[in-house]
């Protein structure tokens, strides 16, 4: 192995560990975004101590974990790209991966607004609404690993992959319907 593959091969092991974990963070914001939403049910006085706390949550979270995790996300991403730029361009999958990975960028500034909504107390959503938009994210990862591991079969197999995913994000829509139906 030469000395130019294991540099390589360290910072594709090192966009990954980036990756696993901006995506526990983005999870992890929305959920308390959730948890955020459902205080409105609560007493004046509670409320008011919960949303002070959940508003720290995810101002600590965004800062410390999701915003410098995105960032080395992007540079490992495009150091890898611009190593092999050809091999990247040329390649229908990877050019895939990139609109997702746009796609995934729009996603996080809509959580970015999303949390200074509701540090300035405006909630436009539900929980049931932000839970659906959490699973958007899933969708997401799982799009693009598969685009990633399957390549160019992802990209022959790209019409019955998504169908798949649009199946699978209307069973978990199901799901998390029929779970807050059986809660109340």
């Amino acid at each position: 192995m030469t000395l130019y593959s294991t540099i390589f091969n360290i910072i594709k092991a090192l966009h990954t560990i980036f990756i696993v974990s901006y995506f526990a963070g983005i999870f992890y914001i929305v959920r308390l975004l959730i948890y955020h939403i459902e205080t409105l049910e609560k007493k004046d006085s509670e409320r008011s101590i919960l949303q002070n706390q959940y508003i720290y949550m995810e101002k600590k979270l965004w800062n410390i974990i999701i915003l410098p995790a995105s960032w080395m996300v992007l540079i490992t991403g495009l150091t890898m790209i611009l190593t092999e730029v050809n091999f990247y361009f040329s390649s229908t999958w990877m050019q895939i991966k990139i609109a997702l990975v746009f796609l995934l960028i729009v996603y996080h500034l809509c959580c970015l607004k999303l949390l200074r909504d509701f540090k300035k107390n405006l909630f436009q959503y539900t929980s049931l609404q932000l839970r659906l938009w959490n699973e958007i994210a899933t969708l997401l990862l799982i799009s693009i690993v598969l685009a990633v591991v399957l390549k160019t079969d992802f990209v022959r197999l790209w019409l019955n992959i998504f169908g798949s995913l649009i199946l699978l994000g209307l069973l978990i829509t199901y799901i998390v319907k029929r779970i807050k139906n059986l809660k109340k």
